[in-house]
């Protein structure tokens, strides 16, 4: 079967978030079956121990984790995106926490606007840090 969609979560030393992001991912409602969930970590020396990636691979099943050179973010989504295997792209910060409708939205709204190459969406930070990123969260955007 093919796959609907690859979800890309690069992270660098962020185990607590990286972990809440892809627990965010495993409550999808889209089919597990048509997605996979690629994530790359950017830098050889990784902080998860083989335990916490094992919790994770039996958690979710469509899981490839990588780890590569330290060489930035950038460069660690375009590896997760060579990487692929689906009909689109989703990108995803290790900070951010996925509605669990975002990636059947997202593939429903590009099936229905097939002459669209690509889509975003509203994001809000799970710990600001910003006086915008302030701004936005106290004023409930």
């Amino acid at each position: 079967m093919k796959l609907e969609a690859s979800v890309i979560v690069p992270t660098y030393k962020r185990g607590k978030m990286f972990f809440r992001c892809l627990e965010f991912l495993g409550r999808q409602t889209f089919p597990k079956n048509k997605f996979e969930i690629i994530a790359i970590h950017d830098g050889i020396n990784c902080e998860y121990n083989s335990k916490e990636i094992n919790r994770l691979y039996s958690k979710l099943k469509n899981l490839k984790f990588f780890k590569v050179s330290h060489r930035g973010v950038a460069s660690a989504r375009n590896f997760g995106i060579k990487n692929s295997k689906g009909k689109y792209i989703l990108t995803i910060d290790d900070d951010c926490r996925a509605d669990k409708d975002w990636i059947a939205n997202f593939i429903k709204y590009m099936e229905n606007n097939k002459n669209f190459v690509a889509a975003g969406g509203t994001t809000k930070s799970v710990t600001p840090k910003t006086f915008i990123q302030k701004y936005i969260s106290f004023k409930g955007a």
